[in-house]
């Protein structure tokens, strides 16, 4: 402590600092109330916030047991060294405020009086994003539209994936700069899934590419409607980002079971063109009523000084609403932070695509089971991504960003790298094993891994850099998300169609996901979200 003292020392030295110091301690103890705002705006404009960046910050540094063992003697031994004149019990109750401070602190909660509708606004966000869950679902029509093709359907699948990116780029943006808020955006585009329609006319006339068409339209329709959603609910559950997105994963998850089961039961009683009449019907019904009540909370500037302290950034003209500094898509696509984050989420979700793409043929093709009980387990796989990998990641992730025992000071993105690690595990595994039994574990495992980056993704959007280009960072980075699902869908169905087994699939998949680890290894924010440099 002796060497930090002595560190902190030389770079305060003069009486100016000294009077700095001194004066942030006071606004930290509550000292001199009445000016106590006017004293903390001229601290955020007249200060660099130098230890933000450079004296171990949670956002940019790895070293946070240093600054963070010692707790209150540390900070105490530094300031004391310093301005030995300052006030013993004043030192003594700061430390023992930062002493309890999480090393990554979440977000201020709402103001009390926008949370009268708080959990209203969450459900219908849920509502809306159970939509989504259409996507995973769509494997159910695979065993009864096999004469429009072997691999139509996963084709059909991969275009509603790659649409459904598009349109949450479309979102992210376009229409969250020129149209008044999520509800406006959702019930703007719902309409489109409607599209949805056109797979009947496709059937009637035997057209691979028109049932190909209606997905892709589809999809485009489903996406801004899931972004603007989950935006929507992270800012009605500020304090915890990733359990937000979790809960709305989940929904989407549920929705998916929800709508797998329809399907099936659709397809029994009233046959394969009711089937997707009642689906379209459906996705437009809950989109459009969800959407009815979605609206943002009103901040108070005063909250979102809170926030802007909460995201360790720096109070200038360029903020808006104290959430970071806004950046242009380009700004953030040229940044290396960018280019790993969108590695990562590549080969976090890929091979679960494949498995969601292909789960009707693997169950029937690849373990042998009838149509009926292939169908029954497409469901039980949506449902236990649900309750093991989407519902718990957030949760999981929120917990993790509270302790200290993480690696790069956040939460999520341990989880994430402990994700990625699993799966390539579990690839490996798949690559070796005959027992049935063994293999649809894996399965399992793979899709639960699926469901919980999906959740991970969303959280380090806003995570990564900052709130106010959280909207804009996650419709870009699901084009990655939706180059995967173009990739590994077909990949899947092509190598086992050359090779006549899955064993190089697996092997080829697991290599993809060691390079996304090592991203994720290298995962950083990016330091002009939070700070203008």
């Amino acid at each position: 402590s002796d060497g930090a003292g002595s560190r902190l020392g030389s770079s305060c030295g003069g009486p100016r600092r000294k009077r700095t110091l001194q004066r942030r301690l006071e606004i930290l103890g509550g000292v001199d109330s009445d000016g106590e705002d006017q004293e903390r705006d001229a601290l955020f404009a007249g200060l660099g916030r130098r230890e933000s960046f450079t004296e171990g910050s949670v956002l940019f540094g790895d070293d946070d047991e240093e600054d963070f063992d010692g707790g209150s003697t540390l900070l105490f031994s530094q300031a004391t060294s310093t301005t030995g004149n300052l006030n013993t019990s004043l030192l003594s109750s700061v430390a023992t405020v930062m002493e309890r401070q999480p090393l990554y602190p979440p977000e201020p909660p709402l103001p009390s009086k926008v949370k009268d509708a708080k959990w209203l606004r969450v459900a219908a966000s849920c509502v809306v994003v159970s939509s989504n869950g259409v996507q995973y679902a769509l494997s159910q029509f695979m065993p009864h539209l096999k004469h429009l093709g072997q691999n139509t359907v996963a084709s059909a699948i991969s275009l509603f994936i790659c649409s459904f990116t598009l349109g949450c780029i479309f979102h992210g943006s376009f229409l969250m700069k020129y149209v008044e808020g999520p509800r406006v955006s959702v019930l703007l585009t719902s309409p489109l899934v409607l599209a949805l329609l056109l797979s009947t006319a496709a059937l009637r006339g035997d057209e691979a590419w028109l049932l190909q068409l209606s997905f892709a339209l589809t999809g485009f329709g489903v996406g801004p409607s899931f972004l603007s959603a989950i935006i929507h609910m992270q800012f009605w559950l500020p304090k915890s980002p990733a359990l937000a997105s979790s809960i709305g994963m989940a929904f989407g998850g549920l929705g998916s079971v929800a709508m797998a089961t329809m399907i099936e039961v659709c397809i029994d009683k009233y046959g394969i063109y009711s089937s997707l009449t009642i689906l379209s019907l459906t996705l437009f019904g809950l989109q459009a009523g969800g959407g009815l009540f979605l609206k943002m909370p009103d901040l108070s500037s005063g909250h979102t000084k809170d926030l802007l302290v909460s995201h360790r950034s720096k109070l200038d003209s360029s903020t808006r609403s104290g959430l970071g500094i806004e950046l242009t898509a380009g700004e953030i696509v040229k940044s290396s932070e960018f280019a790993l984050f969108w590695v990562s989420a590549f080969t976090a979700v890929g091979p679960g695509y494949a498995l969601f793409a292909n789960l009707g043929g693997i169950f029937t093709t690849s373990l042998g089971m009838p149509k009926r009980v292939a169908a029954n387990w497409v469901i039980l796989v949506n449902l236990i991504a649900t309750i093991f990998g989407r519902l718990p990641a957030g949760y999981i992730a929120d917990r993790w960003n509270m302790s200290q025992w993480k690696i790069f000071g956040s939460g999520s993105r341990s989880l994430f790298l402990l994700f990625h690690c699993v799966q390539m595990a579990g690839l490996l595994a798949s690559a070796f094993v005959t027992d049935e039994y063994l293999s649809l574990f894996l399965i399992t495992v793979i899709v639960v891994i699926f469901g919980g980056c999906n959740v991970l993704i969303a959280a380090l959007s806003r995570e990564l850099f900052a709130p106010i280009n959280s909207g804009q960072v996650y419709g870009l980075i699901l084009t990655s998300t939706a180059a995967s699902a173009l990739v590994f869908p077909n990949l899947l169905p092509f190598l086992n169609k050359l090779t006549g087994e899955n064993f190089f699939y697996n092997i080829l998949a697991c290599l993809i996901s060691c390079v996304g680890a090592v991203c994720c290894l290298l995962l950083k924010p990016l330091p002009k979200a939070f700070k203008q440099l």
